[in-house]
């Protein structure tokens, strides 16, 4: 399973490709409740992946399904706002 660590360190190494494809396959198979990363979160990572590649609308997309699963989600909330401004 994915780690918080992993994941920060694929998207800030810009290995979009791999980050993209192993973020998807971990919201297939993520356990609902675990102690790993809630598919909240890779929704955000996903989001942020979107930002930095400059694709606006998948990056919006992700966020309103990370805020769909975790409406408390302030980062996720704000990365909208900001998208939304741009």
């Amino acid at each position: 399973m994915l780690s918080s660590f992993f994941c920060h360190w694929i998207l800030k190494n810009e290995r979009g490709e791999d980050a993209e494809r192993l973020l998807r396959e971990y919201l297939k198979r993520a356990p609902a409740r675990s102690n790993f990363p809630p598919a909240w979160r890779a929704h955000e990572w996903l989001g942020r992946l979107y930002e930095n590649q400059e694709k606006t609308q998948a990056a919006i997309s992700e966020y309103e399904a990370a805020l769909k699963l975790e409406p408390k989600n302030k980062s996720a909330r704000e990365a909208l706002k900001r998208l939304r401004k741009g």
